[in-house]
């Protein structure tokens, strides 16, 4: 069982008290400003959570900064979907607690069911090959710029297991999504089961702006299917993702496949750490999966600890209800999802 530090259990202390506001950093800037500083002014404490999104707004950040500054005698701190640490930010594993009991779309259409992010999880589950007999997976659902570009330069065949990309965008038409939906559109449960089938997954993280802006790492559920399902996780991240991942002791398989310090150099927005990623993919091609097997159960120590580290958060029912209410959960639960992102 994995102990959590000591600064996130007190943080996570401000969650239980509903000392926590939470922001989107695409709303208009007064508005957030003038939200935060309402807030600030009746409490003692408080963090300020930009939900399920990294910090890629230096104007935003300055400002709360201020408002930090304005208020020397109160603990104000800043939570991201980062594993960065930055000035007046939560501890990186304080930041799971967004990701917990968490409800989404349940496809990639623009209006679908909600459902669990991380169903049928528990603290205390043991990481096995058993049931795997895929070497690799990659999903992704939405289109980017970055992404089209890595796809347009692989062949679904170089994958050597499950390849699929939807080319989700959000001016997708109507006559668009009709088509989709004569194809077989994978759910979440049906995602994490093509996850637990696979010893390698190639993640493509959110990407946020570019590093001049976007000063953190994104970390979010798409490392953490990879991490849950007991995946050997291969990251195309933002820059710094990997040491920083590395920092709160979890690991990836970025250097054992030829992506390591790359990852981590080249610009968020740097065709270059793609074109290594997609050598970093022939790599695992070229790699029998009996071997990849074997790398699988020399590593299995590691496998767990990554899962321990998540599941001491996302699947502890001592913090249940700490982020979202169990009105929350259920409203979400029983509404349609309008499908706007990522």
């Amino acid at each position: 069982m994995y102990e959590l530090p000591d600064i996130v259990k007190q943080e996570l202390d401000f969650f239980k008290t509903k000392d926590f506001i939470k922001i989107n950093i695409f709303d208009e800037h007064e508005t957030n400003i003038e939200y935060i500083r309402s807030e600030v002014k009746n409490r003692d404490r408080l963090i300020v959570v930009s939900q399920a999104e990294s910090f890629g707004n230096m104007k935003l950040y300055d400002s709360i900064l201020k408002i930090i500054d304005e208020n020397p005698g109160k603990d104000i701190r800043i939570s991201s979907a980062t594993a960065s640490k930055f000035p007046f930010s939560t501890h990186p594993l304080t930041n799971l607690i967004m990701w917990k009991d968490v409800v989404g779309r349940n496809d990639v259409m623009w209006v679908c069911e909600n459902a669990p992010t991380f169903p049928n999880f528990t603290k205390d589950n043991i990481v096995t090959c058993e049931n795997k007999n895929i070497k690799s997976i990659i999903s992704v659902r939405k289109q980017n710029d970055l992404r089209k570009y890595l796809f347009d330069n692989i062949h679904p065949t170089d994958i050597d297991g499950i390849c699929r990309y939807y080319h989700w965008h959000p001016d997708i038409e109507d006559d668009d999504i009709k088509t989709w939906k004569t194809e077989k559109i994978r759910t979440i449960s049906e995602l994490h089961g093509d996850y637990s089938s696979s010893f390698i997954s190639f993640v493509v993280e959110t990407e946020l702006g570019d590093s001049s802006r976007n000063f953190t790492s994104t970390f979010t559920e798409k490392t953490l299917f990879s991490i849950v399902n007991g995946t050997m996780p291969i990251i195309l991240g933002s820059k710094n993702l990997i040491n920083d991942l590395k920092n709160i002791g979890i690991k990836t398989f970025n250097e054992e496949f030829g992506f390591g310090n790359v990852s981590d150099f080249y610009d968020s927005h740097s065709t270059k750490r793609i074109d290594k990623f997609i050598e970093c993919i022939h790599n695992v091609k070229n790699t029998n999966i009996t071997d990849v097997e074997k790398m699988w159960i020399d590593n299995r120590d590691s496998i767990q600890k990554n899962y321990d580290i998540v599941a001491s958060i996302l699947f502890n029912d001592e913090y249940s209800n700490y982020f979202y209410s169990e009105k929350e959960i259920s409203d979400k639960l029983s509404n349609t999802f309008l499908n706007n992102f990522v």
